[in-house]
């Protein structure tokens, strides 16, 4: 199977899943609008009680790093 990859370019789905370690299900890369990793990876459920509390603090780190990202964007294109 093929998917698309950040550039446009189509890449074999396990290529990319080698590229970003994803060799156990679930494994969750949060990623920015290039394909560099915001956080890292969360690899396997080790811990099944607190998995939700992991995702979800990735999830904000990721958000803050995205913002973080806009926010120097804008600066440059505004000077």
């Amino acid at each position: 199977d093929f998917v698309t990859d950040f550039d446009g370019r189509r890449v074999l789905a396990d290529d990319l899943a080698v590229r970003y370690g994803a060799a156990v299900a679930p494994t969750v890369v949060l990623l920015d609008h290039r394909g560099q990793l915001l956080v890292k990876r969360l690899l396997g459920i080790t811990t099944p009680d607190y998995y939700g509390v992991y995702l979800d603090a990735a999830i904000k780190q990721s958000l803050l790093r995205l913002r973080e990202q806009l926010a120097l964007a804008q600066n440059e294109a505004a000077e």
